[in-house]
């Protein structure tokens, strides 16, 4: 009987050993297969995310779909010619303090075109304004080896900085007549009078411009004039004594050129020379250190009255605006030689003379 109940003991004792065993085996066979699974769906996740926060583009700064931006643009400060944007990462481009484009949170697309102008945050949803920034800068820039680089002189540059800052608003018309302007401003920048002969001054050794010095020179004066340290792009007006604005005369300034709009507005930097005509016939000349100026401030004395009564003359008047109209502009062109000489502004006006009992009118030259 003892030996019958060892029996049973051992026997139990091996089925209950080879049980747990089992489930151990089990157990662990099911936790290597899921272990397993689940390494296989994170190579396969791995495989469908190719793009994660960091990816380098394979472009940069691009204009358009061939010309890459070079080293006169920097991109968070570094040469868009050698910067290489990240996803996620905010990138913005400068041409010297101008902000050209910001792109928020970069993406990457396919296929990969790097971060295109167009596509700027200032730009989104704006056609109009995208393209003529397009347009400003292949006209303005040098464009070679589809690389873009700026190779503007002082005066290009702030007209580049005003065009893009105050004019990509405008009908794509006006301002491809804008860069048309440009164009020409590249190839020459002459005065408004080319007709002109340049005489240069008279001076005398040992003159100085310096009022200190016991012989001074005839244009010390220039010395006086004030000349700001920064760049202040303005918006001036100019009207007749009446308060009317003028439409359609030109000028001519360092930073800028153009004809007074229909508010008889015009661009230029603060403390400079402004120089107004119609074609080649010049008018008179301001200095820019106010906002408003009248016709007659053109010239001293009956010279400006003189302009003033030139342009009301030949200008259309309606209500409060003066409008020069194209014929007379195409008259002034075509006859350049003709209009210079027989114009003349310096002659003298109407007066009357008080002669005590009496007055006596005396017609003047300027008619």
């Amino acid at each position: 009987m003892p030996t019958l109940k060892i029996f049973y003991f051992l026997f139990i004792s091996i089925l209950v050993f080879g049980c747990a065993k089992k489930e151990d085996s089990t157990s662990s066979s099911n936790e290597e297969t899921a272990i397993s699974s689940n390494e296989d769906s994170n190579e396969d996740s791995n495989e469908e995310t190719t793009i994660s926060l960091g990816d380098n583009l394979t472009k940069g700064f691009m204009l358009d779909q061939l010309n890459a931006f070079g080293t006169t643009v920097l991109c968070n400060g570094k040469s868009a010619k050698e910067f290489i944007p990240r996803v996620g990462e905010t990138v913005n481009c400068l041409f010297k303090d101008l902000t050209l484009a910001t792109f928020t949170g970069v993406q990457k697309k396919t296929p990969d075109q790097g971060l295109q102008i167009r596509e700027a945050d200032q730009f989104v949803n704006q056609e109009t304004r995208s393209a003529n920034a397009v347009s400003l800068i292949k006209t303005m820039a040098k464009i070679e080896d589809q690389t873009v680089d700026f190779q503007l002189s002082k005066s290009e540059e702030l007209s580049f900085v005003n065009f893009y800052k105050n004019d990509l608003g405008i009908s794509s018309d006006e301002f491809a007549q804008l860069l048309d302007q440009a164009d020409a401003d590249k190839k020459t920048n002459t005065a408004p009078s080319t007709h002109t002969t340049k005489i240069d001054e008279a001076t005398t050794e040992g003159a100085s411009t310096s009022f200190k010095s016991n012989f001074i020179s005839v244009n010390a004066e220039d010395n006086l004039i004030y000349t700001p340290t920064k760049v202040i792009i303005t918006t001036g007006v100019l009207t007749d004594n009446l308060s009317r604005k003028v439409e359609g005369i030109e000028y001519y300034t360092p930073s800028s050129r153009g004809k007074t709009n229909e508010n008889g507005e015009f661009k230029f930097s603060w403390a400079e020379e402004i120089i107004f005509g119609i074609d080649t016939f010049e008018l008179g000349k301001v200095r820019g250190n106010k906002t408003d100026f009248k016709l007659s401030d053109l010239g001293s004395g009956h010279v400006g009255r003189n302009v003033e009564r030139l342009i009301q003359r030949f200008g259309q008047i309606s209500g409060s605006k003066i409008k020069v109209p194209d014929v007379v502009k195409e008259t002034f062109a075509k006859y350049p030689n003709v209009i210079n000489e027989i114009i003349k502004l310096s002659l003298s006006e109407d007066t009357i003379l008080d002669l005590g009992s009496t007055q006596q009118s005396i017609e003047g030259e300027f008619h």
